[in-house]
């Protein structure tokens, strides 16, 4: 994508933006030993028949989360920060299905996109509009764009956002916190340029049900 001026991405922000269908968000109805949280700068994976089935972030100011939820494979959620490129996203949607594939995104404030949070002018990528271009050009339904809160003068801690996805169902809940959240294991940190994000796909299918617990309560941090 040809690096936009910060107006130019203010106005795309607006056009595409897809705020949360508050509607459709359900009351936090699970424990959290249920729960995987992912950290800022990390991705994590889950699947429907796990005993952890639920995933999700919080705590997005400039950052933007990304949630990739396949009811016929898994679910995946990443917290990218600010001018992440987010094209390490196309390892795991080859493993996922189109035809059934919802994304939400939540976050990007335009503290991000605007050159505040770099003290500069705008970033060299924008990761919202970059993640959007990918999803849509891999045949993605992206049911939230919830991005660009706060101004150019900084974000404010309530402009934070939040989101959660049951594997299982594809319920969202949002907004959730720390406390919702037990499962928050490092253990398994891999840096993408060091870690091959297909293979490891490839092995879950086969490790056993003790073994696919205790990964699915790890986050896995990727370096741009």
């Amino acid at each position: 994508m040809q690096r936009l001026s910060h107006e130019e991405r203010i106005q795309k922000i607006i056009e595409i933006k897809k705020p949360l269908n508050k509607q459709e968000v359900s009351p936090i109805n699970f424990s959290s030993t249920q729960a995987i949280c992912v950290n800022p700068n990390c991705w994590a994976i889950t699947t429907p028949d796990s005993a952890t089935p639920i995933i999700g972030s919080y705590g997005a100011g400039p950052c933007l989360i990304v949630v990739l939820h396949d009811p016929t494979t898994f679910t995946v959620v990443t917290h990218m920060f600010a001018a992440t490129n987010p094209n390490f996203l196309g390892q795991f949607l080859d493993y996922m299905n189109p035809e059934t594939t919802i994304a939400h995104l939540m976050g990007g404030g335009l503290m991000g996109e605007i050159g505040a949070f770099f003290k500069k002018d705008a970033p060299p990528l924008s990761t919202n509009l970059e993640t959007f271009q990918l999803l849509t050009s891999r045949n993605i339904k992206i049911k939230t764009i919830d991005i660009g809160r706060g101004d150019s003068f900084g974000f404010k801690v309530e402009d934070a956002t939040s989101i959660a996805i049951h594997a299982r169902t594809g319920e969202i809940y949002a907004p959730v916190s720390d406390h919702n959240f037990a499962c928050k294991s490092t253990t398994f940190n891999k840096p993408i340029n060091e870690y091959s994000i297909s293979t490891f796909i490839t092995s879950l299918k086969k490790i056993t049900s003790d073994s696919l617990q205790e990964l699915q309560q790890s986050s896995f941090c990727y370096r741009k």
